[in-house]
C-alpha cells in the first residue's frame, strides 16, 4: 500500500480593513533637565512624532521620582544637568532601575568623557546621547 501526502496551498488569507482599527500605543516619555525652556523645546519636538506622548516635563530632581511614578513613564530622558550635588546623576539612576524596571533611561550630556559614560551606564542609563552633536 502506498500512502500518497496531498499538500494542499493554504487558503488565501484575507486581510480585514477596519475603521475601528486601534493605532499603537505611544511611547510615554518623561522629559528632565534642570532648564524648563530645554524641557519645553525638547517636548515639543517629540510630540511632533505621532509615535511619542510627553507625559511630564521636570526641571527639579526632587520632583523627578515623583513624576516618574505617577506617570509609569516608558522612557526617561534625563540631561546630566539636572542633577549638580550629591547623589550623583548615576546614584539616582541606579534608583529609578531598582524603582521603575519597565523604565528606559536615555541620558543628555555635554560631557563625553569615558568615566561619564561608564558611570551613567552602571547607574542604569540605556543609552547616551551628546547634545554637542544635536547642535
Amino acid at each position: 500500500m502506498t500512502i500518497v501526502q496531498v499538500h494542499r496551498p493554504a487558503a488565501p488569507v484575507r486581510a480585514s480593513i477596519s475603521s475601528d482599527r486601534q493605532p499603537p500605543p505611544r511611547i510615554r516619555i518623561v522629559v528632565a533637565d534642570s532648564n524648563m525652556m530645554w524641557c519645553r523645546l525638547l517636548s515639543e519636538a517629540l510630540e511632533k512624532q505621532q509615535h511619542f506622548e510627553v507625559v511630564a516635563a521636570v526641571s527639579d530632581p526632587t520632583n523627578l521620582l515623583a513624576s516618574l511614578e505617577r506617570e509609569q513613564a516608558d522612557v526617561l530622558l534625563v540631561s546630566d544637568h539636572l542633577v549638580k550635588e550629591p547623589p550623583s546623576l548615576a546614584d539616582r539612576l541606579a534608583e529609578i532601575r531598582r524603582r521603575f524596571p519597565g523604565t528606559k533611561t536615555i541620558v543628555l550630556t555635554d560631557r563625553c568623557e569615558a568615566q561619564t559614560v561608564i558611570d551613567v551606564f552602571r547607574g542604569g542609563a540605556r543609552g547616551v546621547f551628546p547634545r554637542a552633536e544635536a547642535d
